[in-house]
């Protein structure tokens, strides 16, 4: 009985030690993954900040070449 059970305590040490260094391997991928996840966020926070700015310059933009088609402007330079 203790012969069979020491060989396959030999059999299967190998298998458990494979397996535990692919455990560990994917526990680095995925740090690997969630940081690259975190990056990305920051570029797109960063990305969305710009296009934002650039719409609110495009309305700017677009408002004041109304104003001054529809002469509001000299209206207001009048006023003020």
């Amino acid at each position: 009985m203790s012969d069979n059970f020491d060989n396959n305590i030999e059999h299967i040490a190998p298998r458990v030690y494979r397996l535990e260094w692919r455990a560990d391997y994917h526990e680095e991928q995925l740090t690997e993954l969630h940081r690259d996840n975190k990056a990305q966020q920051v570029m797109l926070e960063s990305i969305n900040k710009r296009l934002s700015a650039i719409f609110w310059a495009i309305v700017g933009y677009v408002s004041f070449g109304l104003a001054h088609e529809f002469g509001l402007l000299t209206i207001l330079k009048e006023l003020l």
